[in-house]
């Protein structure tokens, strides 16, 4: 019997098949459909919830069961506003093996991928970039992978290991200066050298710890030099 988790693996590897074989317009345009889809349901939804308040009942968005609204979280300090989803639900998704995957398997590597693909949608809105199908290329959990492997799992900067997964994914050239979302324009980054680079070229941010070294070489020289009470 196949069990869940091998089943779900065996729906991304047909999905992946099916739209591999699709032109970029058909893939647009199921992009859409799904998108309406998608819109409509939850516009009918709401539209329910609304109704059933005055039961004090609500529809989860992931079961789609009616449910007591104890049983669905508060959104901050706001008690009249309730998630979306119900609570056991919200617990299954924290304990699944794609929300918390074993270290360095081929989920864990996959849900880098997929946050440094969400990462690069919300920048682009940010930025506020408007054509983007010339900058975005879709990364991979293999993709990821890839890149530690080359980096011999160090940071590109400092040499920091990296082994312990704490590390993220950078754009070599910014997307504010014209960089793209593609495996050749990006590096795995320690989080101190990610945040000092920031917005910063590979050019630029070099430059800056040169700078930074020459520095704090002098302040140390002359702290050397001072006379120890």
């Amino acid at each position: 019997m196949i069990g869940k988790e091998q089943k779900l693996k065996l729906n991304r590897e047909r999905n992946v098949r099916y739209r591999a074989k699709l032109t970029p317009a058909q893939k647009q345009a199921k992009y859409l459909k799904d998108r309406v889809r998608l819109l409509e349901q939850r516009k009918q939804r709401i539209s329910q919830n609304d109704v059933l308040l005055t039961e004090d009942k609500r529809i989860c968005s992931r079961c789609f069961k009616k449910k007591s609204l104890s049983e669905f979280s508060t959104k901050g300090i706001c008690k009249s506003k309730y998630t979306d989803m119900c609570d056991i639900c919200r617990i299954k998704i924290y304990k699944s093996e794609a929300y918390t995957p074993i270290f360095m398997t081929e989920t864990w590597w996959r849900k880098k991928a997929y946050c440094a693909n969400s990462c690069f949608m919300q920048r682009i809105k940010r930025i506020k970039i408007g054509n983007i199908t010339n900058t975005f290329k879709k990364v991979s959990g293999p993709d990821v992978l890839q890149l530690y492997t080359k980096q011999s799992a160090k940071c590109v900067y400092c040499d920091k290991d990296l082994s312990d997964g704490m590390f993220q994914i950078d754009h070599i050239t910014p997307l504010s200066k014209q960089g793209t979302h593609s495996i050749e324009n990006l590096q795995l980054l320690c989080i101190e050298c990610n945040r000092l680079k920031h917005t910063t070229t590979d050019t630029e941010f070099r430059s800056l710890l040169k700078d930074y070294y020459r520095r704090l070489s002098q302040v140390i020289e002359h702290e050397d030099k001072e006379p120890h009470g």
